[in-house]
């Protein structure tokens, strides 16, 4: 008996937690409770990433509006003892620094111009960086001193003010806006048309698509096309399957038609022309 007292006390406590009755001039009023829809503001944490975090798989590039345009940049007409090519210690003359305060310049070889793969538009010409130098005296010829070489620098590089200056020290890292179009991947840096995780690609948007530094994409592999089993003979017909997600790319440089992305994570290798997206 004491047992189902306690159970019958336990009972009337959660009645009472649901519905409240009290009684007010032998009137008794009883408060219902119904569930509701409670909104509060959902906070997304925001990730930021040190760009010295990501410079061991960066090799810089920048993107010009075309070939002309890396044609008319200083250029190293000779280097100290005659000669050939040059590397880390070696000093370079170059022809047309004018007057600038700059001092860190970065040293680019010729690229490739881009031209987007559906409607032939040009986007623009990419220059390689190669290294870094350091004016030492103004002129024309001007005198610098090479500082750092990942590839052996030759009469006729090209010099631009350092491009690494002009970078943040942080991304802060989200997904992109959505946009009206999709991009496509249009080289790979250090492969030929294949690219995996770590690598950097070359993607045909840029800020006149919205993309800014930070932005993380999609990758897409374009969907099969396969012949309908039910169609026969002369009148066979395709279908084409959905494009597939196979990783994530973040955008560490955008230019007006152009980005440079890191790939972040990859299921598959990743081939030119291949399509990118916002989440």
């Amino acid at each position: 008996m004491m047992l189902r007292a306690g159970f019958g006390a336990i009972a009337m406590l959660l009645i009472s937690s649901l519905a409240y009755a009290g009684t007010t001039n032998d009137r008794t009023y009883t408060v219902k409770l119904k569930p509701r829809v409670r909104e509060s503001k959902i906070i997304e944490p925001i990730t930021t990433l040190s760009l010295e975090t990501l410079r061991p798989f960066i090799k810089m590039s920048v993107i010009l509006e075309d070939k002309k345009q890396f044609l008319k940049a200083p250029s190293v007409i000779a280097e100290d003892k005659n000669r050939i090519e040059g590397g880390p210690g070696t000093v370079l003359y170059v022809l047309g620094t004018k007057c600038r305060e700059d001092s860190a310049y970065g040293i680019y070889r010729s690229g490739r111009s881009y031209k987007h793969p559906c409607t032939g538009e040009k986007l623009g010409f990419e220059a390689i960086s190669i290294g870094t130098a350091e004016l030492i005296k103004p002129g024309d010829p001007a005198v610098f001193d090479v500082v750092t070489a990942t590839e052996s620098i030759e009469v006729g590089s090209r010099l631009l003010p350092s491009v690494a200056s002009s970078l943040p020290s942080t991304l802060t890292i989200h997904p992109a806006k959505p946009m009206a179009e999709e991009g496509f991947i249009l080289s790979v840096r250090d492969g030929i048309n294949q690219a995996g995780r770590n690598q950097v690609v070359v993607i045909s948007l840029g800020q006149r698509e919205g993309l800014v530094a930070g932005d993380t994409l999609d990758l897409m592999q374009n969907g099969r096309k396969l012949v309908d089993p039910e169609s026969k003979g002369w009148r066979k017909c395709f279908v084409q399957l959905p494009d597939v997600r196979i990783g994530s790319l973040l955008v560490f440089q955008t230019y007006e038609k152009l980005s440079l992305g890191l790939i972040l994570e990859s299921t598959e290798m990743i081939n030119l022309l291949d399509k990118v997206k916002s989440p």
